[in-house]
């Protein structure tokens, strides 16, 4: 009937258009199903414009992007009972710690992968690791006389003092980067028993605190070498 209407010229697309919507509502009120008209828009189904015209994972045309952020605490000796599955729209990555690692002058993760302890301590900021160390270092030095409170705070005051001359970070990084490399069995930076070691993982927190923890211990014994030394 619209088409026999069109071709005898009358009336406009938009007469057409309210025809054909008293057409379906006559049809719905009538109990039968509203007949599909030829100039009515074809019904969409959901998720047909999925995945068109902007590739993998882009948002259909006209709609906004959301940004989703999902975070998962998983504790350990979870025995992994624990599984979570994503789509390829997202994208993942595993935190093993919150803190940033370099400042603290220590390497992430990455950074220690696939090297050795000397490696490592060759590329340390040495007077950010020395201001955390030096005090286990002094705890490991052993007198022969009584020392008083005055003469441990003097030592850390003039500790801290040469900590600010760049003179004596570079020759302490030279030495300890000496004596880890002669006592290499001894210092050792071992990333795979560290990531198996469950105790050692529960005590540190994370597995990068476990390896720091390997660092900062052939930092402060090689420092305390070297500060007992310079007392004699």
């Amino acid at each position: 009937r619209h088409l026999r209407h069109l071709r005898q010229g009358g009336g406009s697309a938009a007469g057409v258009d309210e025809e054909g919507a008293g057409a379906a509502e006559e049809g719905a009120t009538g109990g039968g199903s509203p007949e599909q008209s030829p100039f009515s828009p074809e019904p969409m189904v959901p998720g047909e414009d999925q995945g068109e015209g902007g590739g993998e994972g882009s948002p259909p045309s006209g709609r906004k992007g959301l940004h989703v952020v999902l975070l998962l605490h998983l504790p350990r000796g979870s025995e992994n009972k624990y599984c979570a599955s994503f789509d390829l729209r997202w994208r993942y990555a595993f935190v093993d710690s919150t803190r940033t690692a370099r400042a603290s002058g220590l390497p992430d993760i990455e950074s220690m992968i696939g090297k050795s302890m000397k490696q490592v301590v060759s590329e340390l900021d040495l007077r950010k690791v020395l201001l955390r160390c030096f005090r286990p270092a002094l705890s490991k030095l052993v007198y022969l006389q009584q020392r008083t409170n005055d003469d441990v705070r003097r030592q850390i005051e003039l500790l801290l003092g040469y900590m600010d001359d760049p003179d004596f970070v570079a020759m302490i990084q030279e030495v300890t980067h000496d004596m880890v490399a002669k006592l290499e069995k001894v210092f050792r930076l071992d990333v795979g028993s560290t990531a198996q070691a469950e105790r050692a993982l529960q005590l540190a927190g994370t597995f990068q605190a476990a390896l720091h923890g390997q660092i900062l211990n052939a930092v402060s014994s090689t420092f305390a070498i070297a500060l007992s030394h310079m007392d004699r």
